[in-house]
């Protein structure tokens, strides 16, 4: 088993939220803005984006 110190784990979980809060809110953002190609697209397209940023965080 790998053990890592605390920075390298606290850089890890710190890169992999800012993953998934740029994915869950980008598809929010892709939603609500006029001119974009998922415009009124719904919850569905929200919970997929967040759900891909939770699916890769590692």
């Amino acid at each position: 088993m790998m053990h890592y110190t605390l920075l390298t784990r606290c850089i890890a979980e710190f890169i992999g939220t800012a993953i998934m809060v740029a994915l869950g809110n980008g598809s929010v953002a892709n939603v609500e803005l006029k001119g974009t190609k998922g415009f009124h697209g719904g919850w569905i397209l929200i919970g997929f984006g967040y759900g891909i940023g939770v699916m890769i965080q590692p």
